[in-house]
């Protein structure tokens, strides 16, 4: 959907797949902007290594999805096969060892401690997932306006707590939120995961963590394949990966997620922006809104 829209809109496309990031670092050169699309949950440290040189350099990134950069993954036999142990990370050999910032887990993982905010603005672990199961399953599938004047929804019409999507729904699956609190009734980032303080954020929608009792009861879930989790489910598996453990007290500071869309211009001046929701594509079919919001964007971080 997504290749078939910017064709027809005229915007030229170049393609590498997510191991060229590492093995071909160069690909990114001379490209004012990099996108990734639809569910890109899978890095490895030097993918980010190169995205974070090109934000560095003057270059622009867009995520147009969710679940964006959650775990770190490690190629290996020259990249014939690709590791990631997730939440086993503790049988990852890299274990205590002088690469275990290499484990093969989440990226917030204190042995790794490399949020993705850092590469993408937002985090599933502060999103999370809209309409699946009984995860906000009547949710509207829209983002509600927060920022009516950003860059990226011009000429869309859209005003202060309209709807952004309301044609299409694309608010869906898995998303990417951040902390943030209101200051004058408008979202800020706290900045407390990794979201840098500067991040504008444009559009929210709740989103929520799926979340299962530790005696084996499915709360939420769609499936009972949730229930072989070790730890069960997102909410209590997100607690314990930062803060520790899954007390009420630390799953309280997760149960309550949003969805998120906005962007930051770092100091180099290169600019990220991310629409926070891996079914961002399917408003590009028919929903001008979608559309608009998505030719701004190239419009503004890919031309020269």
């Amino acid at each position: 959907r997504f290749v078939a829209w910017a064709e027809s809109n005229g915007i030229a496309l170049d393609y590498a797949t997510n191991d060229d990031l590492e093995f071909h670092p160069e690909v990114v050169a001379g490209h004012r902007l990099v996108v990734s699309m639809g569910h890109d949950e899978y890095w490895s440290w030097a993918m980010r290594d190169t995205h974070e040189a090109h934000l560095a350099s003057g270059g622009n990134a867009a995520f147009f999805g969710g679940n964006n950069v959650l775990w770190q993954v490690r190629y290996e036999d020259d990249g014939d096969t690709m590791v990631c142990f997730k939440g086993a990370w503790h049988r990852d050999p890299v274990r205590g060892t002088d690469r275990e910032h290499l484990l093969s887990t989440c990226f917030v993982h204190p042995s790794v401690g490399r949020p993705e905010n850092t590469t993408t603005g937002l985090c599933f672990f502060r999103g999370g997932y809209v309409r699946i199961g009984d995860a906000v399953p009547h949710s509207s599938g829209t983002y509600t306006v927060h920022r009516p004047d950003h860059w990226a929804l011009a000429g869309t019409g859209l005003m202060y707590g309209d709807q952004l999507g309301a044609r299409s729904l694309p608010v869906g699956y898995e998303c990417d939120g951040c902390a943030f609190e209101l200051v004058d009734g408008l979202p800020v980032p706290t900045g407390e995961d990794g979201t840098p303080l500067g991040f504008e954020i444009v559009a929210t929608t709740p989103a929520r963590l799926i979340s299962i009792s530790f005696d084996g009861t499915v709360d939420e879930a769609p499936t009972d394949f949730w229930a072989s989790h070790d730890p069960p489910g997102d909410l209590e598996g997100a607690a314990i990966m930062l803060f520790g453990d899954a007390t009420p007290e630390h799953t309280a500071r997760l149960a309550h997620n949003h969805a998120v869309l906005g962007s930051y211009t770092a100091p180099s001046g290169g600019t990220i922006f991310n629409a926070g929701t891996c079914d961002w594509a399917y408003g590009l079919d028919d929903d001008p809104v979608v559309q608009r919001v998505t030719k701004n964007v190239f419009d503004r971080l890919a031309r020269p």
